[in-house]
């Protein structure tokens, strides 16, 4: 199950929210049509003015969300340093000798960590779960990635005990919608670590922030508190956390 050595290709200027719009396309699809439907139907129908104000107040929300959701995924994944990955070079106190990386089914980190550390050994593997891993838009993104890294369950890594320095789950692991699914997860993430390595954990968070760029589809999200409480029922400890912009949120973890 080694990663396949490749060479990070260039990301593309709107390569991240191009994405967001392609794995989401049917909830922008539908917020278009329900605004042009509400405003054909608002004409037609001679709504009150009162009604016409709250329903255009409806309108601009769902306007809104759609607009902020790719204003903030840009931010995130095209207009800051976040995906070129960089960062976690300086997070280490030192360069892993051996790694593991672990998706869903969508990789665009992998050929970064095989560059930033030619003379590690590393391994990619894809823990997607069709029972626990429900949404529409994770089986296109998976579609349009074309995984070649191994199927691993996510409840039971195919590793030894203490087998990595360095483990980096990115954007994965609120895939995992069952807190008991994650603990379980996060067990195995426990064993496969060494005592003196460090778990990358980066994730969005269901706030503030994701709830004003992506609305109700910051649900798809887990909060802070949630985090804490499912890294600490499988005893890993957060050595620290701090945000990368304001929407996403990174863990640095030890046994």
């Amino acid at each position: 199950m080694n990663a396949a050595n490749s060479i990070p290709k260039p990301r593309g200027r709107f390569q991240g929210v191009g994405e967001v719009f392609r794995f989401n396309w049917p909830r922008y699809a539908a917020a278009g049509l329900v605004i042009a439907a509400s405003l054909v139907g608002m004409r037609v129908a001679h709504l009150p003015y009162a009604l016409q104000i709250v329903c255009c107040l409806g309108l601009a929300i769902v306007a809104w969300w759609s607009i902020a959701s790719l204003i903030g995924s840009y931010w995130v994944y095209d207009g800051s340093a976040l995906m070129r990955w960089e960062w976690i070079k300086h997070e280490l106190p030192a360069p892993p000798r051996r790694w593991l990386n672990i998706h869903a089914g969508l990789d665009e980190s992998t050929p970064h960590l095989q560059q930033f550390w030619p003379n590690a050994l590393g391994q990619t593997v894809d823990i997607f779960a069709p029972a626990e891993m429900t949404e529409r838009s994770i089986a296109r993104a998976r579609a349009d990635a074309h995984s070649q890294s191994a199927a691993v369950r996510y409840d039971r890594l195919p590793f030894d005990g203490n087998e990595f320095d360095g483990i980096f789950i990115l954007f994965a692991a609120h895939e995992l919608r069952q807190p008991a699914a994650r603990r379980a997860f996060f067990n195995e993430v426990r064993r496969v670590l060494t005592s003196d390595g460090h778990a990358v954990l980066v994730e969005h968070l269901r706030d503030a922030a994701n709830f004003c760029v992506y609305g109700p589809g910051f649900m798809h999200f887990h909060s802070q508190q949630t985090w804490h409480a499912d890294l600490a029922a499988a005893n890993l400890r957060i050595d620290r956390e701090f945000s990368f912009t304001p929407f996403v949120r990174v863990f640095i973890l030890k046994k």
